[in-house]
């Protein structure tokens, strides 16, 4: 393959930290789009990112990033300014760099070397097992990745891939099968004790199996869109490691699992779902220091005005974007508009906060820390269907306020 010098002495001239993080991108497909946090979160997963002692891993992946960035590895996409895409001439260096390592199972190519250690393909309509024949001399996997182009396509995956293939794959740390319309998951993962990734977004998943929670290495685990899914497992208080717990659009979920006070690690959880009965847990909030990044908080209505102050949300000095909601139902027997205004001045947020919304709060009135002079951040307020409130809270002091 003819590469054009230059490009070859930039890569030349890179870090050898960097030359690692670039050549693993050649698993992408052509013309895919990614975004800076999967791309970290990949990396991360497969041990790509070299620890600095003054530099969370996160960090450190976000500064590789911006990096390859600047130097012009990775461009904006001209269609999604939040995505960054590969030229082909960049993908070509990385395909050369990469070696028999990192491979990808695209048109005619039917085999795998036996040190392959990064995969990834492009989903079909129907992916059954003779899709995967080209894994059959693979002996230690690290990565599985498919790729589905479009969300809104529908892709199946023949059962016997899952039952018969996958189990093979014990030393894998990045594995997914977002997009595929599996409805079950076979119950094996104490078989994989180095997975540090898992992505089972836009799936048909109705439950995860119990033994997930013996993944002690587990880092991410996404389950963005995952309509059906009903619960999550009980003892997911064991998954110490787990840095990114992703449930947006995971509707069907009621709850989160008691004991997340022990996931003091985790630094990006979407959703904290608080059921019926369970508005003592909310105080568990107050061990996960870390968090970042935007934060949802629903089923407030099962809350008392003295748990939420043991939250300590205030302390959350990464949470940039805040969701408060309550249930749509404003006849519930459990609701209580005092009740509801103690929450609310409870739950006061961080000083740093950008966007603030409040959904379906009950109480007659705001709490005045939201019109407070301290939170000279804010740029975003939503105050959703407050049918109660009469009066809106003195809003000209938040100076940088651009959308109400």
């Amino acid at each position: 393959m003819n590469i054009i010098p230059a490009l070859r002495l930039s890569y030349h001239h890179l870090l050898s930290c960097l030359k690692r993080c670039f050549a693993c991108c050649f698993i992408f497909p052509k013309d895919y789009e990614f975004k800076e946090e999967e791309m970290i979160l990949i990396r991360r997963a497969e041990g790509f990112l070299q620890q600095k002692a003054k530099l969370r891993t996160k960090d450190l992946g976000k500064q590789y990033f911006e990096d390859l960035v600047l130097r012009s590895f990775f461009q904006k996409s001209s269609k999604n300014e939040s995505r960054f895409v590969m030229h082909d001439l960049i993908n070509d260096l990385a395909q050369v760099v990469a070696g028999e390592i990192f491979s990808k199972l695209e048109g005619d190519r039917h085999q795998f070397s036996n040190r392959t250690r990064h995969s990834s393909y492009i989903v079909g309509t129907f992916c059954t097992v003779k899709k995967f024949e080209a894994f059959n001399q693979v002996k230690s996997l690290r990565t599985f990745l498919p790729f589905q182009l479009s969300r809104y396509s529908r892709a199946f995956l023949a059962n016997a891939v899952l039952v018969d293939l996958f189990p093979r794959f014990g030393y894998l740390r990045v594995l997914s099968f977002s997009g595929y319309k599996i409805t079950e998951l076979p119950d094996v993962f104490e078989n994989f004790k180095y997975l540090r990734y898992l992505n089972f977004s836009d799936t048909d998943i109705k439950c995860l199996p119990d033994s997930l929670c013996t993944l002690y290495h587990l880092e991410t685990l996404l389950l963005k869109w995952c309509s059906k899914l009903q619960r999550l497992p009980s003892e997911m208080g064991n998954l110490v490691n787990l840095h990114y717990l992703d449930i947006r659009g995971a509707y069907s979920i009621e709850r989160i699992p008691f004991r997340i006070d022990k996931l003091t690690n985790l630094q990006r959880l979407s959703d904290y779902i608080i059921g019926d009965g369970d508005g003592c847990h909310i105080k568990d909030l107050k061990y996960l220091s870390n968090l970042k990044g935007d934060f949802c908080i629903s089923g407030l209505e099962s809350v008392n005005g003295e748990d939420a102050g043991e939250a300590k949300l205030n302390e959350k000095q990464g949470i940039h974007r805040l969701v408060l909601n309550w249930t749509i139902n404003f006849e519930k027997a459990s609701r209580n508009k005092e009740v509801e205004e103690w929450v609310l001045d409870s739950l006061c947020p961080p000083k740093k906060l950008l966007q603030l919304v409040i959904e379906n709060y009950g109480g007659a009135k705001f709490s005045t820390w939201i019109a407070d002079s301290s939170f000279k951040n804010v740029l975003s307020l939503e105050l959703r269907n407050c049918k109660n409130c009469k009066s809106l809270p003195s809003i000209a002091r938040l100076s940088l306020l651009k959308d109400l």
